[in-house]
């Protein structure tokens, strides 16, 4: 009887050693193709061609390492990339508060933290560091920009602030100038569009009524 259950074990074990292969099957193997996050950006300079070279500047703290680069490899990253208006935007009111408080003397000249220019090339690598690190989070929300819900999130940047999502529609009046502001188109195309789809539907409600 002991043999035979020794026997039977030999077996069993041998089946399970034996049912292992090193060889992975050719239709469990995956290749992402997809436009990585630095792919994306890089891909659309006429957008984001200003925040390439911010994430390039940005030190990672590793060696020759830069936020470009971290953004060019696997992991789990959402960007709030902003647009080249965006970035101009921003620099220039910075600049502005920094004239401001020149002119009040409330403020220290020498440090490398603040923002003393309205031009990108004269950012220092800390500002950028600080720019870049606030549109990124350090977590994979798998969400499209325009689907994204407004309001405070859970997560926070990679500087540890917290993130709020608001859109503006600007003052418009009629559906059209809101779908235009809404999806930040910058010709007047959808405004079109729009006047003719409702221009349609007027004439058939119209005519229906005769």
């Amino acid at each position: 009887m002991k043999v035979w259950a020794l026997g039977a074990l030999a077996v069993i074990m041998g089946g399970t050693f034996t049912s292992c292969s090193d060889e992975i099957e050719e239709s469990s193997r995956f290749t992402f193709k997809g436009e990585l996050i630095a792919d994306h950006l890089k891909n659309n300079p006429d957008k984001y061609s200003s925040f390439c070279k911010i994430l390039k500047q940005a030190k990672t703290g590793k060696k020759s390492g830069n936020m470009l680069t971290t953004l060019s490899t696997y992991g789990a990253y959402t960007c709030f990339a902003p647009t080249n208006e965006a970035i101009d935007a921003y620099l220039n009111q910075k600049y502005e508060e920094y004239l401001e408080a020149v002119e009040q003397n409330t403020i220290d000249t020498t440090s490398v933290n603040i923002i003393k220019s309205p031009y990108l090339e004269d950012l220092s690598d800390s500002m950028a560091a600080v720019i870049a690190k606030n549109h990124i989070i350090q977590t994979d929300l798998r969400c499209p920009t325009m689907d994204t819900p407004e309001g405070a999130y859970p997560y926070k940047t990679m500087n540890r602030r917290a993130v709020t999502l608001s859109r503006t529609a600007k003052d418009s009046i009629t559906i059209p100038q809101y779908l235009t502001n809404r999806f930040l188109s910058s010709s007047k195309a959808l405004q079109v569009i729009c006047a003719v789809i409702f221009l349609v539907a007027y004439t058939i409600y119209a005519a229906s009524s005769i």
